[in-house]
């Protein structure tokens, strides 16, 4: 008890400097009373109730270019199982924001997703600085979500001096656009200033020619061109280019004394010879010279026209000609480049002169296939539209977006399986220059999946689309009175209520078509029953009414339908009374216990109705009562503030309205004089759940009842894993856990809570008593550790601690529980493993989601005595 004392005192220290972990340790006395609760979840409180949102960005790579990504940035609300959860009555805030907005950004950064809708979508905008950023939203109770937008470009590695031309004449005069300088990125392909760059110009040798100071790239362009002045003295000269933070580079200019020859000769240079394929015009990259046989320049005697043209046009083209007016000995003109990158062939060519050409080459990401995204890539099967959920994005064999080309790009669109839902239109054009288009996603009441497929001239693209709601399993049925009068062929309207169910017994909607039911009464002399009845598509129940007979007595009444080509039945007894003269002492309320939370009124679920005091019914007097109804919590459902049983009735119906906001509600309904009723009311989403126990789906396994156990003699180092891990849960919705020692745990909590096992030296939940199959043995040299029924192991030196350790993470069910072993050798190791599954974002990589056994390495790779989680690696899983 003592070493208990003392560790407890030592924990409780500690957990001072964690307040914002939100855990609690408990040190109850042995002999306290249970205070865990059973192990389970509840369907209201858990599914379909927002607990967390979720980011998506499609496409998650965009281009570096300036532009308004329409309808990229999703943001989702989820329920704890990650199935969409509808926005409650009151509506849901959510605040969204990048983390470098210098790459990209959202606009608004305010998203008000409306009662009864689960997703939003806002626009990212992108810079022309190619990068990553993390687009984060945020709302007051949920968990928060984020996902990483990639815009990709060229990233600037150099400032290049291109001289076109690099010839020219020694006579003093002014040339106008010779000095070209671009960016560029580290293997001379064009990049874009992300925003205005200033640029140093030098010549070396100023008495052979001059430029100017500096220029300016300004921001969304990849070069500059400004003049060079030559002098009288021929010559050389290096034009040298520098700019902060890049790599400055030169080139050389030579000036010629002028000369008397004649031309014989054009010469072509590009000034740049990269251009970016992005469809536009580009201002006098191609410059066309007069040359003689010396390669001299040569001034035109008159205006000389040229005649230009561009070797394959599907990359870029030029203008006609270009004149070479008289007095000068260069013509400058337009490159216009279309969204195709390739090569193209520049040719000059003018009567009497040798013709000259040069190859531009334009560079982007060539179109090779099609990806489609979905966001949201579940939604409700409620035959509800999901806009702007399919998106369909040109890309090249590595993934980047890629510019479709003139004419654009026809996507084919297909759903494997129309029953559980469609894409609008068969087709989806993605214009010329656009790199992706979208669509919507329409749903049918069939939960299910389908796989949403592109295909074309490109290489097919397809992604799943799930569709959420409870499946059609049986029939369930409700009776509005279970006791009437045996009155001659009176009608008791809506008595029989046929409800569809899925195999828990929750509501269910019924197909396109509806559901018809066929009704029997087995004694008809006793009564009748209407049939056949439907279930309408999209709703999920029917009423029908009850005929009754002067004859007292019981009579079964049953319902069967096909459900999923499977024959189902469900029965009730309805029992017939002689009429009698009884003063009603009561009234009483009876409603369908279970409604989908879908903000629509209900028509006629509702029944109130009078009693005496030996519970039969009971007729109003004259005048009738006035009933009055209400709804303990109108925020889960509603119904009308009053109404009345007429004289000589025994009941009436009413209506009830779920709204958007799952709950339990209690129905009330009271007349002056009169005993009151009540009847419980729950509504909700009610989509499946699947307690798989792997390492995704952590945070509901742990959702409640979680106690985090550490050893009596536990080290303080190990409450700061405990620190992690309940922050973790925290952070992936879960309610707080409590924190103990060994033994500090209840019987109860020993056998029936939800266990995360700190370390391996604890007495009564020691992992050879919790994690079945995995054994330890260790000598003086070595640590070894094996899953047996895995067949996975791992060890290591012990002299290589503490720079080096292992740790094992292993989740497993017993019974209905969860159980998460979390450890490694020395402290070191066993704050590695926590440190690890302290990032929920790890709980859901593609290498460890669907695994419920982690083996991990951890090397102190800086040297500091800590452990990061850069130097966590995974050695091995099942």
């Amino acid at each position: 008890m003592k070493a208990s004392i003392v560790v407890t005192l030592a924990l409780i220290v500690l957990l001072s400097c964690f307040s914002a972990f939100a855990y609690t340790l408990v040190s109850s006395p042995d002999n306290a009373s249970d205070s865990a609760s059973a192990n389970t979840l509840s369907s209201v409180g858990t599914s379909g109730v927002p607990a967390k949102v979720a980011v998506t960005c499609t496409p998650p790579r965009v281009l570096a270019s300036n532009n308004y990504y329409y309808y990229a940035i999703k943001v989702e609300l989820q329920d704890l199982y990650e199935n969409p959860a509808y926005a409650p009555t009151t509506g849901m805030g959510i605040s969204v924001s990048s983390s470098d907005p210098t790459v990209g950004y959202a606009t608004p950064n305010y998203v008000y997703i409306y009662p009864g809708q689960a997703s939003d979508t806002i626009t990212f905008v992108s810079t022309y600085k190619p990068g990553q950023t993390k687009i984060e939203a945020t709302a007051v109770g949920l968990v928060s979500g984020s996902a990483m937008m990639t815009t990709v470009g060229a990233k600037p590695y150099k400032v290049q001096v291109i001289l076109a031309p690099n010839k020219v004449l020694a006579d003093n005069e002014y040339y106008y656009y010779p000095v070209h300088v671009q960016l560029q990125d580290s293997a001379g392909n064009p990049a874009t200033a992300s925003e205005t760059l200033l640029v140093g110009l030098s010549s070396s040798n100023p008495n052979v020619g001059t430029v100017p100071t500096s220029l300016t790239i300004s921001t969304g362009e990849t070069f500059a061109t400004t003049w060079f002045i030559s002098t009288l003295v021929p010559g050389t000269t290096a034009i040298k280019a520098a700019a902060s933070g890049l790599v400055g580079t030169n080139a050389t200019m030579t000036t010629v004394a002028p000369g008397a020859s004649p031309a014989t000769k054009l010469m072509v240079w590009l000034g740049p010879s990269k251009l970016i394929a992005d469809g536009s015009a580009v201002y006098y990259p191609v410059v066309v010279g007069l040359m003689d046989s010396s390669s001299r320049p040569v001034e035109a005697a008159s205006t000389t026209s040229v005649t230009l043209a561009s070797s394959n046009s599907t990359v870029g083209t030029v203008p006609s000609y270009v004149n070479i007016g008289a007095g000068s000995e260069y013509g400058y003109t337009y490159f216009y480049s279309t969204y195709v990158p390739g090569k193209t062939t520049i040719q000059a060519t003018v009567s009497g002169l040798v013709a000259s050409s040069s190859q531009m080459t334009t560079v982007g990401y060539a179109p090779s296939r099609f990806a489609v995204y979905l966001a949201p890539s579940k939604v409700f099967a409620h035959k509800q539209t999901a806009y702007y959920s399919v998106v369909v994005q040109v890309e090249d064999n590595s993934g980047n977006p890629a510019r479709a080309p003139a004419g654009g790009l026809t996507a084919i669109m297909t759903s494997t399986n129309p029953s559980v839902g469609t894409v609008p239109s068969a087709t989806l054009t993605i214009g010329a220059g656009q790199t992706y288009s979208y669509t919507h996603f329409y749903a049918t009441y069939k939960p299910g999946t389908t796989t949403i497929r592109a295909s074309g001239t490109l290489a097919a693209g397809s992604n799943v689309m799930t569709t959420k709601a409870p499946t059609p399993a049986k029939l369930g049925m409700d009776l509005a009175l279970s006791k009437v009068f045996a009155i001659s062929n009176k009608y008791y309207y809506y008595l029989v209520r046929v409800i569809l169910q899925d195999s828990a017994g929750n509501p269910a909607l019924a197909p396109v078509g509806g559901i018809t039911v066929t009704l029997t009464s087995s004694l008809t002399s006793v009564g009748t029953v209407q049939s056949p009845i439907t279930i309408p598509e999209g709703d999920f129940f029917a009423a029908a009414w009850f005929m009754s007979k002067a004859t007292p007595g019981e009579t079964t009444i049953t319902a069967s339908a096909s459900i999923a080509g499977v024959f189902k039945t469900t029965s009730q007894i309805v029992t017939t009374i002689s009429p009698t003269a009884n003063a009603p002492t009561a009234v009483k309320v009876k409603l369908l216990p279970k409604f989908l939370s879908t903000s629509q009124y209900y028509y006629y679920p509702l029944t109130f109705y009078l009693v005496d005091s030996a519970g039969n019914p009971a007729n109003a007097p004259t005048g009738g009562i006035a009933i009055g109804l209400s709804s303990s919590d109108t925020l889960v459902g509603t119904v009308p503030y009053g109404d009345s049983i007429s004289a000589g009735e025994t009941y009436s119906y009413n209506w009830f309205r779920s709204t958007w906001s799952p709950g339990v509600t209690t129905i009330l309904a009271s007349a002056v004089g009169l005993a009151s009723g009540s009847a419980q009311v729950t509504t909700g989403v009610f989509t499946s759940i699947s307690k798989t126990y792997i390492f995704r789906n952590i945070g509901y396994l742990f959702y409640s009842n979680t106690i985090i156990v550490l050893g009596d003699a536990a080290h303080t180092r190990e409450v700061m894993s405990a620190a992690l891990l309940s922050h973790a849960l925290s952070k992936a919705g879960a309610k707080g856990p409590l924190t103990k020692t060994d033994g500090l745990l209840t019987s109860t909590e020993y056998t029936s809570s939800n266990l995360i096992i700190i370390g391996y030296n604890n007495t009564k939940t020691a992992a050879k008593n919790m994690a079945y199959g995995i054994n330890v043995t260790q000598d003086t040299a070595w640590f070894n550790t094996t899953a047996t029924s895995e067949g996975k192991s791992i060890n290591f030196s012990k002299a290589q601690y503490p720079s080096k350790s292992i740790a094992i993470v292993y989740l497993k069910n017993d019974g209905s529980r969860a159980v998460l072993l979390s450890w490694g050798y020395g402290w070191l190791g066993t704050y590695a493993a926590n440190l690890f599954m302290s990032d929920p974002n790890n709980w859901s990589r593609i290498d460890v989601a669907g695994k419920h056994l982690l083996m991990l390495n951890w090397t102190d790779s800086n040297s500091d005595g800590f452990v990061q989680s850069s130097e966590i690696t995974l050695a091995s899983t099942a």
